[in-house]
């Protein structure tokens, strides 16, 4: 991407636009050199009406999911949220513009020995979100400014919106590394 383009920036949630108030705000904030737009989309409750919602390429996404809305079940768990939706997102978008941010976790599991650990058990129990998205966060309370987020998740957010993020897809389980 060139140094002086802005990208556009949908936030989805499916909780009310105050629950990620703060970071909207914050994005506009800390981010005007690479950020032109940030818009709220309001994801239905309903997941096949997720499913028939326009999802717009001039936008990256930033899925906030929160977990006193319907537990952590983003993808691969019972009652995951997001399955289908990720898929579509990251066919309609491309994987580099899809980012996903569970929050409201409570202040002693953004430790940095815990999220450590919580981020490898999201990476094993919920691979489809890193197969299907670029940037995969974990974070408290998102509705008010300052919001929980470390100074280096927000670095990852800025490569995010940069394209540059390293971050490999993770191998399908049970799969085996083969030559071709």
């Amino acid at each position: 991407m060139s140094s002086g383009r802005k990208v556009k920036v949908a936030v989805y949630s499916g909780s009310r636009e105050d629950n990620v108030a703060g970071l909207i705000q914050e994005i506009r904030d800390r981010m005007t050199d690479y950020v032109e737009e940030v818009i709220f989309v309001q994801l239905p409750y309903n997941l096949s009406d997720m499913l028939k919602m326009k999802l717009d390429k001039n936008y990256y996404m930033v899925l906030c999911h929160s977990i006193n809305n319907r537990r952590f079940s983003i993808t691969n768990v019972t009652d995951a949220l997001y399955d289908d939706f990720l898929k579509k997102a990251k066919k309609r978008l491309d994987r580099r513009k899809v980012g996903v941010i569970a929050h409201d976790f409570g202040s002693d599991e953004l430790l940095p020995e815990k999220l450590e650990s919580r981020m490898e058990s999201f990476r094993n129990s919920q691979e489809r979100t890193f197969r299907k998205s670029m940037l995969q966060l974990i974070g408290g309370q998102l509705s008010k400014s300052p919001v929980e987020l470390s100074d280096g998740q927000w670095e990852e957010l800025r490569k995010y919106f940069r394209n540059e993020l390293k971050t490999p897809k993770p191998k399908k389980p049970g799969r085996r590394n083969s030559c071709l």
